[in-house]
């Protein structure tokens, strides 16, 4: 859609149901990514079973206001979407500590409906929590004890696409799960409600 379309509000307008725009956006669908509208280039989507996707952003232009762009199996859905970024790795870290960081000429370029290759092979019970090209110097991430852990991306080696990884992250007692992560060039802020959920 045209951003043109979306009504301008005031700072305190709480702004448009989505539906208001696009009438075919089914009500348990979340945005992802918004996008700026370009006719070269190519998409990338991640999903949290650890499936990567490239398509031409061409082939993603058509005329239907609502179309699918991406094949996902059961229970998995879409974290991620970039525009391709040349020369940069991705890198896929998991909610249980493992961690991916692959070269993207291992994921071909694929059409519209196709569902994209594995990118991590993950352990049963496990899901990917991020997944980015890395065009930062430092990812963080929080545990569910409340530690939190700051890395520079260099220390994630670059290895081949399909593999488990390598864990980036010792659990301390009571604590089996990484509840968030992002990328940092510089400060951040982290926002969190102790005993409910953590807040990007």
């Amino acid at each position: 859609r045209k951003a043109s379309e979306i009504k301008e509000c005031k700072w305190r307008d709480k702004g448009s149901t989505l539906l208001s725009i696009e009438k075919t956006i089914a009500l348990n669908e979340t945005p992802i990514a918004i996008m700026k509208a370009v006719e070269e280039g190519a998409v990338l989507i991640m999903t949290k079973n650890g499936m990567v996707k490239k398509s031409e952003i061409k082939e993603l232009i058509v005329s239907k206001p609502f179309y699918q762009v991406c094949k996902l199996n059961d229970g998995d859905e879409v974290i991620s979407v970039e525009m391709d970024k040349k020369g940069k790795s991705i890198l896929m870290l998991t909610r249980k500590g493992m961690s991916l960081n692959f070269d993207k000429a291992e994921v071909p370029t694929q059409g519209r409906i196709s569902g994209g290759v594995r990118g991590m092979n993950l352990d049963e019970g496990d899901s990917v929590i991020f997944a980015s090209q890395i065009d930062f110097s430092h990812i963080v991430v929080v545990a569910e004890n409340g530690y939190i852990k700051k890395m520079s991306t260099t220390q994630f080696p670059l290895s081949p696409r399909y593999r488990k990884g390598l864990k980036y992250i010792n659990f301390s007692k009571g604590c089996q799960n990484v509840t968030y992560c992002t990328s940092a060039n510089g400060n951040i802020t982290l926002a969190v409600d102790f005993g409910l959920k953590m807040l990007p």
